[in-house]
Formats: structure tokens, sequence, C-alpha cells
């Protein structure tokens, strides 16, 4: 039998009528089956031979049909052009990765995002323009919406990127830091902290932030052993301590309500915080008073220490800059409030309203 009929009887045979019709496409479809199982290749199947075109040629005949392409026609080829064969355009994270200095992973996710949104030609634009600088935000607003009008790009893509805390393989990074490294001019990722804008390396501090010098705060201190030392400290016969130790709230609840002298509550702040908070004219019989004072010491404290300016952020992406030790000691009870308090490090939030502590 030959191959012509071998191939003819596989077909009839494979039919569901028992013979092929040339005019149903399923019974044509089987026939390119068998085909391709005799390695028969057709002709609408044979790779067609096209000289290579110009970029001259292109444009030329882009031009040609302009008046006759439709939009989706346009773009459809707008996408083809704009990508590499890489899923993102090189150049933008050529820029990103040298330029700016953020890690492959972090690179790759903002450049892959700029080039599956079309924005990419943006972000270069804003990071090639001069007067986009870290300036340009000012000392407080909204990083979402500054940012948005800075770069032109939409605010649904500027707050996927605002979001964006990947760091695997260097440094981790918090939320908003790529986008500020991203889109401005001049700003940069360190090899240590945050956001380096010219010779200044401004730190980034989220929800919940810690704002105190480690060295300050004595270490290894567990619930239970503060409210010893600190019933040592303010000798408290032994058995009373255990009532003492009773009662709702933090150790600064226990503390208030066991005494409200100020030099007795300084020897305990001393004690936990080795001469770096003092409680000054805080209201000691306001347990948020002395909260609020241990917070602003260790606040001014810390900003002397790493003498960088602090960018506060929030989940709204409202933010403000603090530059000094009046600027943090202001703030705190009136845009920074204590959010968490039940070790030695009170946590901080800018929040622009006062969020109760609630440890119990």
């Amino acid at each position: 039998m030959s191959v012509v009929d071998k191939i003819v009887a596989e077909w009839a045979f494979r039919c569901k009528k028992g013979y092929p019709d040339m005019n149903n496409p399923d019974d044509v479809k089987i026939l390119k089956e068998i085909y391709s199982q005799f390695g028969i290749v057709t002709e609408e199947e044979k790779p067609q031979q096209q000289n290579n075109v110009s970029l001259e040629d292109l444009e030329k005949l882009i031009n040609a049909r302009k008046t006759e392409l439709t939009q989706d026609q346009v773009n459809n080829l707008y996408k083809i052009i704009s990508k590499t064969g890489q899923g993102y355009t090189k150049s933008l994270l050529t820029v990103l990765e040298q330029t700016k200095k953020l890690n492959h992973q972090q690179a790759l996710i903002v450049a892959s995002y700029a080039d599956k949104y079309h924005f990419e030609d943006k972000v270069l634009d804003s990071i090639n323009n001069t007067a986009n600088t870290f300036a340009s935000l000012g000392s407080e607003g909204n990083l979402s919406t500054k940012l948005q009008n800075i770069t032109g790009i939409d605010s649904t893509y500027v707050n996927a990127i605002i979001g964006l805390t990947v760091g695997a393989g260097q440094k981790s990074v918090g939320k908003g830091e790529i986008a500020v490294i991203s889109f401005l001019h001049d700003t940069s990722s360190p090899k240590k902290g945050d956001v380096q804008t010219g010779k200044e390396i401004v730190e980034f501090k989220g929800k919940d932030a810690i704002l105190a010098v480690a060295k300050h705060i004595s270490r290894g201190y567990t619930a239970d052993k503060i409210l010893v030392d600190m019933a040592k400290v303010l000798e408290i016969p032994e058995d009373e301590v255990e009532n003492f130790k009773k009662g709702g709230g933090v150790w600064t609840d226990k503390l208030i309500r066991y005494t409200q002298d100020k030099s007795q509550i300084q020897k305990v702040l001393d004690k936990f915080y080795k001469g770096a908070v003092k409680i000054g004219n805080a209201d000691t019989t306001s347990v948020d008073a002395v909260r609020q004072q241990i917070a602003k010491e260790l606040a001014k404290d810390y900003i002397k220490t790493i003498n960088e300016p602090i960018f506060f952020f929030n989940d709204n992406r409202d933010y403000k800059i603090f530059r000094t030790q009046e600027d943090i000691e202001g703030a705190i009870g009136k845009d920074v409030f204590v959010t968490k308090f039940s070790d030695l490090v009170p946590r901080l939030s800018f929040t622009k309203a006062p969020t109760p502590v609630t440890e119990k």
C-alpha cells in the first residue's frame, strides 16, 4: 500500500461518517493531523521567506496607512514595539539599577510594571527632569498626589509602586521608598539607610515606628522583669510587690498609680533609659503625658544621634518630614502619637489624630 493509500484509509477510518468530507472542518483537521504524523508539511505551513524591513520602510508604511489604522491596531503596534521580549524596557531597568542603585529584584519589578501599563517613558522623563527633586515634595503632603502631579502617572500605578516593599538579596525597604527613589531626579538607594538625596540620607518611618537609640535603652527586659526592677527602684516592700504588679495597663500605668512624685519617676526612667529621658515639666498625674514625655525624649535623642531627616509616612500616604529635635518634640501629641507602649520602647505613628494605647 502506498503512502497516499495509507493516508486515505486512515483518514476515512477516523472520520465520523466513515468517509472524508473536505467541507467539514473536523475532517480537514484530521487530515492535517495525519499529515503531521507522516511528516508531511503543506504549502500553507511552510515558513514564508521575507526580506528584512528597515525602520525607514516601517515608518513609510505607517505614514501611508495611518488614516486607515484602527485604534486597536495602533494599540497593538505600540505594545509590540515597546516590548524587548523580556517583559520590561531595558533602558528603564538600566537606570533603576545603575543610577538609582535599586537591587535587581526591585528594579525588575518597577520596570516590568511600568512596561506592562505603558508608563515607562513617564518614569524616565521624571527621572531626567532636574526640577523633580526630593525638595519638590516639600515638608508635608500626600505622597500619592505629589508623585502623580510630578510624573503625570495615573494614581493607581503610583500607589502600586508606593506600596512595594521588596528587598530580597539586599536590604529590605519600607513603603514609599522605592517610589521616591524611582520617580525623582536626585534620589537613590544608599548602601546604608533608606533614601539618599544628594549628600543627605533620609530615614523613612511608617506605622508603629521606633524612634530610639538602642544603646540608651536597657536590654533583655520582659514585662515581668520591668515591674520587678521598677519595684526595686521604688523600694517597694517585698510583701507589697505582688499587689503593685496587679491591675490593668502596662508598666507606665502601674508606675503612675503607685506614685506621681517626679523624683521617684525620674529614678525609674534613669534605670531603664540610662539618663536619656528626663521627666521635665510633664504632668505626672497623667499616664498619657508621661508616655508622651518618654517618647519625646527618646525621639529627640534619636534624631540627634542619626543626624538625618525623618520622613514619617502613614497608611493614607500622608507624610511629614522632621529635621530637628524641636520638630519631632513639637509633633508628638499633635501629628505623631504613641500607638503602642507595652515594653520600654514606645511605638509612634504619624496619624494626625490621637490613637489610644490599648495594651492590657
